[in-house]
Protein backbone atom coordinates (compact mmCIF):
# COMPACT_ATOMS: atom_id res chain seq x y z
CA UNK A 1 0.00 0.00 0.00
CA UNK A 2 2.94 2.31 0.45
CA UNK A 3 3.59 2.00 -3.26
CA UNK A 4 1.40 5.06 -3.84
CA UNK A 5 3.47 7.06 -1.38
CA UNK A 6 6.69 5.99 -3.09
CA UNK A 7 5.48 7.35 -6.45
CA UNK A 8 4.77 10.87 -5.14
CA UNK A 9 7.16 13.44 -6.64
CA UNK A 10 8.06 14.76 -3.16
CA UNK A 11 8.94 11.21 -2.04
CA UNK A 12 10.94 10.50 -5.19
CA UNK A 13 12.88 13.71 -4.62
CA UNK A 14 13.43 12.90 -0.95
CA UNK A 15 14.81 9.42 -1.80
CA UNK A 16 16.89 10.54 -4.76
CA UNK A 17 20.50 11.56 -4.68
CA UNK A 18 23.70 9.93 -5.78
CA UNK A 19 26.33 8.38 -3.60
CA UNK A 20 28.85 10.98 -4.78
CA UNK A 21 26.38 13.91 -4.64
CA UNK A 22 23.73 13.19 -1.99
CA UNK A 23 22.37 16.74 -2.10
CA UNK A 24 21.60 16.45 -5.81
CA UNK A 25 17.92 15.60 -6.17
CA UNK A 26 15.76 14.26 -8.96
CA UNK A 27 14.36 17.20 -10.93
CA UNK A 28 10.68 17.85 -10.15
CA UNK A 29 9.59 17.56 -13.79
CA UNK A 30 11.19 14.10 -14.05
CA UNK A 31 9.62 13.02 -10.75
CA UNK A 32 6.21 14.08 -12.11
CA UNK A 33 6.82 12.11 -15.32
CA UNK A 34 7.73 9.04 -13.26
CA UNK A 35 4.52 9.39 -11.25
CA UNK A 36 2.49 9.64 -14.46
CA UNK A 37 4.21 6.54 -15.89
CA UNK A 38 3.17 4.24 -13.04
CA UNK A 39 -0.07 3.37 -14.85
CA UNK A 40 1.62 2.78 -18.21
CA UNK A 41 0.85 -0.95 -18.19
CA UNK A 42 -2.30 -0.96 -16.05
CA UNK A 43 -4.50 -2.09 -18.94
CA UNK A 44 -2.22 -4.99 -19.82
CA UNK A 45 -1.89 -5.99 -16.16
CA UNK A 46 -5.65 -6.02 -15.65
CA UNK A 47 -6.23 -7.87 -18.92
CA UNK A 48 -3.73 -10.49 -17.81
CA UNK A 49 -5.72 -11.00 -14.59
CA UNK A 50 -8.87 -11.49 -16.67
CA UNK A 51 -6.95 -14.02 -18.79
CA UNK A 52 -5.77 -15.94 -15.71
CA UNK A 53 -9.23 -15.98 -14.15
CA UNK A 54 -10.86 -17.06 -17.41
CA UNK A 55 -8.28 -19.81 -17.97
CA UNK A 56 -8.87 -21.11 -14.45
CA UNK A 57 -12.65 -21.06 -14.92
CA UNK A 58 -12.55 -22.68 -18.35
CA UNK A 59 -10.30 -25.53 -17.23
CA UNK A 60 -12.25 -26.15 -14.04
CA UNK A 61 -15.52 -26.10 -16.00
CA UNK A 62 -14.49 -28.97 -18.27
CA UNK A 63 -16.31 -32.25 -17.71
CA UNK A 64 -14.55 -34.54 -15.26
CA UNK A 65 -12.60 -37.38 -16.84
CA UNK A 66 -12.52 -40.51 -14.68
CA UNK A 67 -9.03 -41.93 -14.15
CA UNK A 68 -8.16 -45.11 -16.03
CA UNK A 69 -9.36 -48.31 -14.37
CA UNK A 70 -7.23 -49.12 -11.32
CA UNK A 71 -4.98 -46.05 -11.59
CA UNK A 72 -5.82 -44.68 -8.15
CA UNK A 73 -5.11 -48.05 -6.52
CA UNK A 74 -1.78 -48.25 -8.38
CA UNK A 75 -0.84 -44.75 -7.24
CA UNK A 76 -1.57 -45.69 -3.62
CA UNK A 77 0.48 -48.87 -3.96
CA UNK A 78 3.38 -46.96 -5.55
CA UNK A 79 3.31 -44.40 -2.73
CA UNK A 80 3.40 -47.20 -0.15
CA UNK A 81 6.32 -48.84 -1.99
CA UNK A 82 8.18 -45.52 -2.09
CA UNK A 83 7.63 -45.03 1.65
CA UNK A 84 8.96 -48.53 2.31
CA UNK A 85 11.96 -47.95 0.05
CA UNK A 86 12.84 -44.70 1.79
CA UNK A 87 13.61 -46.60 5.01
CA UNK A 88 16.32 -49.25 5.16
CA UNK A 89 15.22 -51.15 2.04
CA UNK A 90 17.73 -52.03 -0.66
CA UNK A 91 18.45 -49.75 -3.61
CA UNK A 92 16.71 -52.27 -5.87
CA UNK A 93 13.38 -51.63 -4.12
CA UNK A 94 13.87 -47.90 -4.59
CA UNK A 95 14.61 -48.36 -8.31
CA UNK A 96 11.54 -50.56 -8.70
CA UNK A 97 9.38 -47.96 -6.95
CA UNK A 98 10.78 -45.25 -9.24
CA UNK A 99 10.03 -47.35 -12.32
CA UNK A 100 6.48 -47.99 -11.09
CA UNK A 101 5.99 -44.27 -10.45
CA UNK A 102 7.23 -43.46 -13.97
CA UNK A 103 4.80 -45.97 -15.48
CA UNK A 104 1.95 -44.45 -13.47
CA UNK A 105 2.93 -40.97 -14.59
CA UNK A 106 2.69 -42.12 -18.23
CA UNK A 107 -0.79 -43.56 -17.65
CA UNK A 108 -1.93 -40.41 -15.87
CA UNK A 109 -0.51 -38.24 -18.67
CA UNK A 110 -2.42 -40.30 -21.22
CA UNK A 111 -5.64 -39.64 -19.29
CA UNK A 112 -4.94 -35.91 -19.07
CA UNK A 113 -4.12 -35.79 -22.80
CA UNK A 114 -7.85 -36.04 -23.44
CA UNK A 115 -8.16 -32.44 -22.18
CA UNK A 116 -7.26 -29.94 -24.90
CA UNK A 117 -5.44 -27.45 -22.67
CA UNK A 118 -3.49 -26.16 -25.65
CA UNK A 119 -6.76 -25.41 -27.45
CA UNK A 120 -8.13 -23.56 -24.43
CA UNK A 121 -4.95 -21.47 -24.23
CA UNK A 122 -4.98 -20.73 -27.94
CA UNK A 123 -8.62 -19.56 -27.87
CA UNK A 124 -8.12 -17.44 -24.73
CA UNK A 125 -5.08 -15.74 -26.17
CA UNK A 126 -7.25 -14.57 -29.06
CA UNK A 127 -10.40 -13.84 -27.02
CA UNK A 128 -8.92 -12.10 -23.99
CA UNK A 129 -5.36 -11.00 -24.65
CA UNK A 130 -5.52 -10.30 -28.36
CA UNK A 131 -2.00 -11.69 -28.55
CA UNK A 132 -1.37 -14.83 -30.61
CA UNK A 133 -0.54 -17.95 -28.63
CA UNK A 134 3.08 -19.09 -29.04
CA UNK A 135 3.07 -22.54 -30.63
CA UNK A 136 4.90 -25.20 -28.62
CA UNK A 137 4.38 -23.52 -25.25
CA UNK A 138 2.08 -24.50 -22.41
CA UNK A 139 1.68 -21.74 -19.84
CA UNK A 140 -0.85 -23.83 -17.90
CA UNK A 141 1.89 -26.32 -16.99
CA UNK A 142 3.54 -23.71 -14.77
CA UNK A 143 0.43 -21.85 -13.58
CA UNK A 144 0.37 -22.94 -9.95
CA UNK A 145 -2.95 -21.25 -9.17
CA UNK A 146 -4.76 -23.97 -11.08
CA UNK A 147 -4.06 -26.57 -8.41
CA UNK A 148 -2.58 -24.57 -5.55
CA UNK A 149 -5.68 -23.74 -3.55
CA UNK A 150 -6.69 -20.54 -5.33
CA UNK A 151 -10.21 -20.29 -6.64
CA UNK A 152 -12.45 -17.80 -8.40
CA UNK A 153 -12.55 -15.52 -5.36
CA UNK A 154 -8.81 -14.86 -5.67
CA UNK A 155 -9.06 -12.93 -8.92
CA UNK A 156 -11.83 -10.65 -7.67
CA UNK A 157 -10.03 -10.14 -4.37
CA UNK A 158 -6.81 -9.28 -6.23
CA UNK A 159 -8.57 -6.60 -8.24
CA UNK A 160 -10.32 -5.37 -5.09
CA UNK A 161 -7.01 -4.90 -3.28
CA UNK A 162 -5.69 -2.94 -6.23
CA UNK A 163 -8.66 -0.58 -5.98
CA UNK A 164 -8.38 -0.28 -2.19
CA UNK A 165 -4.66 0.37 -2.44
CA UNK A 166 -5.20 3.12 -4.99
CA UNK A 167 -7.80 4.80 -2.76
CA UNK A 168 -6.07 4.31 0.57
CA UNK A 169 -4.95 7.56 2.01
CA UNK A 170 -5.93 9.57 -1.05
CA UNK A 171 -6.54 12.81 0.84
CA UNK A 172 -3.40 12.29 2.92
CA UNK A 173 -1.24 11.64 -0.11
CA UNK A 174 -2.64 14.69 -1.85
CA UNK A 175 -2.04 16.86 1.22
CA UNK A 176 1.39 15.66 2.28
CA UNK A 177 2.66 12.11 2.15
CA UNK A 178 5.17 12.93 4.85
CA UNK A 179 2.88 14.50 7.45
CA UNK A 180 2.73 12.36 10.60
CA UNK A 181 -0.71 13.66 11.55
CA UNK A 182 -2.15 12.81 8.16
CA UNK A 183 -0.53 9.36 8.06
CA UNK A 184 -1.90 8.67 11.53
CA UNK A 185 -5.39 9.63 10.38
CA UNK A 186 -5.08 7.28 7.40
CA UNK A 187 -3.87 4.48 9.67
CA UNK A 188 -6.85 5.11 11.92
CA UNK A 189 -9.27 4.86 8.99
CA UNK A 190 -7.79 1.51 7.95
CA UNK A 191 -6.99 -0.09 11.32
CA UNK A 192 -9.67 1.64 13.39
CA UNK A 193 -9.03 4.34 15.95
CA UNK A 194 -7.04 2.94 18.86
CA UNK A 195 -5.76 5.38 21.40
Amino acid sequence: MLENWAWKPSTLQMMSGRHDAPAERLPLDLARKLEASKIAHAGLTNTRQVFLATLDQRLHSLPAIPPPEGLLAEIAAAAAAKDAASGTAAATSSAEAAAAAAALAKRAAAAVAEVDIEGVLRRLHDEVLGIPWTRGTNFAASFGHLAGGYDAAYYGAYQGTQIARSQLGGPCLRASAHARVCCGACRGSVCGARR
